[in-house]
């Protein structure tokens, strides 16, 4: 059967009606070719050169009919036997329906876990560097990934990662998230799932948008920085810190453009408003900060309580309610964010039996 897919798959083979039957009654020779027609089509768009030593060597390596999944490393240019072929193999090439990973997010581990799309887990490494304001989850060189496997990684309660994708974009994900990317960008998009909170900075490429997708909107941008905040039972928000981005409601196909400085909410019909928006929070949380300017106390603790994961306990309603400026390095301690809260002499704060009490 090797021989077979790799006759129709070279460069100016001509494909007989007897080939192209033979592909349709056999299942696996179908998958051959759809992995090399696959391959030829993300690598060309890479522009990796010596495809005819990239040929031999491929057909040095599968001399044995043991043809089960052909990797990334077989690159073919065929072009007529291809786009024949293309046809028969053009409804598989559709990504993993990757909306569903992110609904009904739950996360029990302590540590970030990345796995592909089929639950199996994917080795990584984190990298805690002094100029880094948060570990850097980085795939070991043993992941051993194909072209077309999805990645899915889970930020557990109380910890915060970062994440550089395949076209160097930078994520920034806060506790309790899950982000799920392809191993490889390929195609028109560049696409990428979210359930929780995220802050992006995203590679300027003109001919392939960026796309970030939650269970309930779209927003796409060439090249930006911008927080998406997407968590279930509350609304949704982008908030644009440089560029342009267009911000999709995918219940009611309505959509709207946002500039920097701005904030657009969408509630759970679909309705948008916009407004201007503080950006320092989201550029302070990127260096590795803590901020929150004429904010409830209330709010301050809530995202506190997410990151520290601790639970908040307030015998003290009034507050709740006040209003602050609140500054802190997000590499502190509890204790330290503790004695900073008393340190504003409207409450007392303390720690008991995991839970943060307000007095």
């Amino acid at each position: 059967m090797i021989e077979d897919v790799l006759d129709m798959m070279q460069h100016d083979a001509e494909v007989s009606d007897e080939q192209l039957q033979m592909l349709e009654r056999d299942p696996e020779m179908k998958d051959a070719c759809q992995d090399i027609l696959y391959a030829r089509m993300v690598e060309r768009k890479r522009k990796m050169p010596n495809v005819d030593e990239q040929l031999a060597a491929f057909k040095k390596r599968h001399k044995k009919p043991n043809f089960h999944r052909l990797r990334l490393t077989a690159i073919i240019t065929g072009t007529a036997a291809a786009i024949l072929i293309a046809v028969l193999l053009m409804h598989k090439w559709e990504p993993p329906l990757a909306k569903d990973l992110v609904e009904n997010i739950h996360i029990e581990k302590d540590a970030p876990v990345l796995t592909i799309a089929n639950g199996q887990e994917v080795p990584v490494k984190i990298l805690q560097a002094r100029q880094l304001a948060d570990p850097q989850v980085i795939l070991n060189t043993d992941a051993n990934l194909e072209i077309e496997d999805t990645l899915v990684l889970n930020v557990p309660y109380g910890k915060t990662y970062q994440v550089v994708l395949p076209d160097g974009s930078r994520v920034y994900l806060h506790p309790e998230s899950r982000l799920v990317y392809p191993s490889r960008f390929y195609g028109a998009n560049r696409e990428v799932w979210l359930s929780g909170e995220a802050y992006f900075v995203i590679t300027k490429d003109a001919e392939h948008p960026f796309i970030v997708s939650t269970p309930r909107s779209q927003t796409r941008v060439l090249g930006t920085e911008f927080d998406v905040t997407s968590y279930p039972n509350r609304p949704e928000s982008v908030t644009l810190v440089t560029g342009s981005v267009v911000f999709k409601s995918l219940n009611q196909q309505n959509n709207i453009v946002i500039s920097p400085g701005q904030q657009a909410t969408m509630d759970a019909s679909g309705n948008f408003t916009v407004l201007a928006a503080d950006i320092d929070p989201y550029t302070m949380w990127r260096d590795g900060y803590f901020y929150f300017d004429n904010q409830n106390l209330k709010s301050v603790l809530a995202e506190l309580g997410r990151y520290y994961d601790v639970d908040i306990e307030s015998h003290n309603p009034q507050a709740m309610t006040y209003r602050v400026r609140f500054i802190c390095r997000r590499d502190a301690d509890l204790s330290t964010v503790i004695n900073n809260i008393n340190l504003m002499k409207i409450c007392t704060a303390s720690l008991e039996n995991n839970k943060l009490i307000i007095r």
